[in-house]
């Protein structure tokens, strides 16, 4: 119970290209195993393959055969099927992030997401998203005086603790917590700053992929919640 959120990439390929893909790849441990995914995996972002698909993003070995195995199955279509095969990933999840929920709420929806509803979210959008997140990062201290740099290390944001902000006008003018039933906390903490470093780094990573940029004007995201 509670706010859960997704944000899918929805795209349609052309059969010959899955058949590529397809032939082009070993087996799901294989698969698993390669480093670009195994980081992605450890950092909970999307891990991509520089061929003609994007990997899932998985969370299990099981589940990482039962999504070859779809696959395979899509490759694997009789001759006379001649149709594209549409596509759709999930590039990031959420949990209680409710401010992340409210931004899309008020960029997607004019002021009311439905739970249980799609959402349709342009590319533009989420580089906006991108930049208000870079923008409430910035107005965070902890230690002694340091501040969110794209220079940090993993080692780095990851002891990131006992943050505050220098600016709470402009972190609940662009990012404020979003009240809801068992959405999480309000306060502007420590788990409102992950949430936000999260986002920031996984869309960052996202849109930055040579894949989606290839398929920019193809690709649909979508923006789904439900509690």
């Amino acid at each position: 119970m509670g706010l859960d959120q997704y944000l899918n990439a929805r795209v349609t390929i052309p059969r010959k290209d899955w058949i590529a893909f397809i032939a082009a790849q070993t087996t799901p441990a294989e698969v698993a195993q390669n480093n670009q995914i195994e980081a992605a995996l450890n950092d909970n972002l999307l891990g991509l393959r520089a061929t003609v698909l994007p990997v899932p993003q998985t969370r299990s070995e099981p589940e990482v055969n039962e999504r070859w195995t779809r696959l395979h199955q899509a490759a694997q279509m009789p001759d006379w099927f001649e149709g594209d095969i549409g596509l759709s990933m999930e590039v990031m999840y959420w949990r209680k992030a409710n401010q992340i929920h409210g931004w899309f709420e008020r960029h997607v929806s004019n002021g009311e997401l439905q739970n249980v509803t799609d959402y349709e979210v342009d590319w533009d959008t989420l580089e906006q998203l991108v930049t208000d997140c870079r923008r409430v990062l910035e107005t965070f201290t902890w230690g002694d005086g340091l501040r969110f740099s794209d220079d940090l290390t993993k080692e780095q944001l990851g002891s990131i603790e006992k943050v505050s902000t220098k600016n709470e006008a402009l972190v609940n003018d662009l990012m404020p917590p979003t009240q809801g039933f068992f959405f999480g906390g309000n306060e502007i903490d420590d788990w409102y700053f992950r949430d936000v470093l999260d986002t920031y780094l996984g869309l960052k990573r996202v849109l930055a992929d040579p894949w989606f940029l290839g398929q920019r004007h193809d690709v649909h995201f979508v923006y789904r919640a439900w509690w």
